[in-house]
């Protein structure tokens, strides 16, 4: 008996049982195969009668064999592979294999794991899609926190549910897959909603650190939140309510919700009475259980919603994920083109760390298509080093006459601390051009202890090329930020030519002051956080960014 090499699509859940080693072949394609690495000798060709097929012309008729023992040991070997075997980017004659190693035969690139016996030979899909919601990447490691979402979203049982994970994983699409799940179930009555009604439930999305102060009236409702809307919470009714970056809620706000979660009426709101139920889901970054015992998050609050905790893994553990992101990133990005991606670069960027997980990704993806004429295929020459890792080899130099020194510019960032999460999303998409010495960056949060936090930043703001202002009621309600630091580049940019450039990160009447006379990005004006999705708003932003920085210095 042979290797048996079939599709596999991720299933949704993980099941018990004995783990067999196999390779992933994970690009191109999105419909997954899996080899078994069973013990024998098997031949990896590009033609039966190979073990192994892999249909493709950069894979020779006879290219590699693979060698497996009883004990689990595996060793591949080059036969007359033209275009090579490649194991963690490095090319090889022979090698051991183990869990892990990222496989590159030709064009074809595979990943060895292991899997549950009963996964192999199951079928499902490697893709999540709901109505007006995100498209979620999800393999196997992804899939089954999705199919624990899913199952108690359609169940109800619960008040509040927690979605942990590194910043960047996607737990904002994780909690709208659990909404569109529970969207579908019996309300309290028993009826089965219509399906217009399930549509218009509500998706209500906050990140707690961008609320600032009186955050607990706006979520809950109060006298110093905004007149003409109901409160986030009343928003909510009858959908679901995400609190993002839950720790970052004031302990008041902890309070209130703590009350209402094991009430479920919004008792204190002056303006709706009444029963108000929407599923709560709450999203972290930081381990609330650690920072409930060092009396930073209410220890109530945290066994209400931890009662269910669903930990979304990072990317460096669902490598498997890489190449199907990339390539509906690509895809989102180049409406009307089909975009080849090299298999080189695939490989690379699955052998990244990736420390800003699947936003930093998606962020390195869109700046590189920025690199890229039209017609030319993505690949490693578009890429000045990503996600963490090693850097590419550089491109093969120009001949010496054709040669031009790079203009390095100084590139600050003047936002209010509420903000930092935007400039720090913003900064992703720039990295390219600081890899290839366009630009270095520097904002006020480098500042070390000990140093004299005005002094610092007046001297980067005296020694700058090119201010980036992230313009939101935060800032332009700060004294030291808008007061101070914008209107200091504002006085250069006057007298000494000083580029400044206003980002418009978040709704507020910025057009009423100086900043209103100067060109924005978006260059229509419309504020980051109403892109959907917000990354395509950050590339346009890049975009314009880039043509600042080639522009001739005055």
């Amino acid at each position: 008996m042979g290797l048996t090499t079939r599709p596999i699509v991720e299933s949704h859940v993980l099941e018990d049982g004995d783990l067999v080693k196999v390779i992933r072949w994970i690009f191109p394609g999105d419909g997954h195969v899996v080899t078994r690495l069973t013990p024998g000798e098997w031949k990896i060709g590009r033609f039966a009668p190979s073990d192994v097929v892999l249909a493709s012309d950069q894979v020779s008729r006879d290219h590699a064999v693979l060698q497996c023992d009883a004990d689990g040991r595996v060793r591949i070997l080059e036969t007359r592979g033209i275009n090579g075997v490649y194991v963690n980017g490095q090319k090889v004659q022979q090698a051991q294999l183990s869990a892990g190693d990222l496989l590159r035969l030709g064009d074809q690139i595979g990943l060895v794991g292991e899997l549950p016996e009963k996964l192999i030979a199951s079928l499902g899909t490697s893709e999540w899609t709901t109505p007006q919601g995100p498209t979620l990447v999800a393999g196997v490691e992804l899939s089954a926190v999705l199919a624990a979402a899913v199952r108690v979203g359609r169940s109800g049982l619960l008040d509040g549910i927690l979605v942990e994970g590194e910043p960047g994983t996607g737990r904002p699409a994780v909690a709208f897959a659990i909404h569109h799940a529970s969207s579908r179930r019996e309300d309290s009555e028993g009826d089965r909603a219509t399906a217009n009604a399930e549509a218009t439930k509500p998706f209500v999305s906050i990140h707690c650190g961008r609320l600032g102060d009186g955050a607990e009236e706006y979520v809950f409702g109060g006298r110093r939140a905004p007149s003409d809307r109901a409160s986030h919470y009343a928003r909510a009714h009858g959908g679901t309510l995400f609190l993002d970056e839950i720790h970052e809620l004031p302990l008041e706000a902890q309070d209130r919700l703590l009350d209402t979660l094991e009430t479920r009426e919004e008792s204190r709101s002056r303006r709706r009475a009444g029963s108000l139920d929407p599923l709560v889901i709450a999203g972290s970054s930081q381990p609330l259980g650690t920072l409930a015992a060092q009396g930073r998050f209410r220890r109530e609050l945290w066994e209400q919603i931890g009662r269910l905790k669903l930990a979304v893994p990072p990317l460096r553990e669902r490598v498997a994920d890489i190449p199907p992101i990339v390539t509906r990133t690509v895809d989102a990005a180049s409406p009307g083109e089909k975009v080849t991606v090299d298999s080189k670069l695939i490989e690379y960027l699955c052998l990244q760390k990736w420390p800003g997980n699947v936003r930093e990704l998606e962020g390195e993806v869109r700046a590189m298509l920025l690199m890229r004429r039209p017609g030319e295929a993505l690949g490693r020459r578009h890429l000045r080093g990503a996600g963490g890792g090693r850097r590419p080899e550089a491109a093969t130099p120009p001949p010496s006459s054709a040669r031009v020194a790079p203009r390095r510019v100084r590139l600050v960032y003047v936002s209010a601390p509420q903000d930092d999460e935007w400039r720090r999303r913003l900064d992703a998409h720039l990295r390219p051009f600081e890899h290839q010495g366009l630009v270095e960056t520097w904002h006020a949060e480098r500042v070390g202890a000990g140093e004299d936090r005005r002094a610092e930043i007046e001297r980067h703001l005296t020694e700058a090329n090119v201010v980036v202002v992230l313009v939101s009621a935060n800032l332009l309600g700060s004294d030291e930020t808008y007061g101070t630091q914008v209107q200091r580049a504002l006085e250069r940019h006057r007298s000494e030519g000083l580029r400044v450039v206003p980002v418009i990160a978040r709704q507020c009447l910025w057009k009423d002051t100086a900043l209103g006379r100067l060109s924005p990005l978006p260059t229509d004006g419309t504020p980051l956080e109403q892109w959907d999705p917000i990354d395509d708003g950050l590339s346009a932003v890049a975009a314009g960014i880039r043509a600042v920085l080639q522009k001739p210095r005055s």
